[in-house]
């Protein structure tokens, strides 16, 4: 069974996404610019917008 972004609950912890990466940004530390500290991540799933 596949989840989509928009079902996200804090009712549930277990989620199967099929997705697309949009954008993709390293962070670095402030510390050592050569580490990466997160990574921040835009996502897309598959499911049409319905009005």
């Amino acid at each position: 069974m596949e989840d989509f972004l928009g079902d996200v609950n804090l009712h549930k912890s277990d989620y199967n996404f099929n997705v697309y990466i949009i954008r993709m940004w390293n962070v670095p530390t402030k510390y050592n610019s050569s580490e990466v500290w997160y990574v921040e991540l835009i996502l897309q799933d598959n499911k049409e917008k319905q009005d």
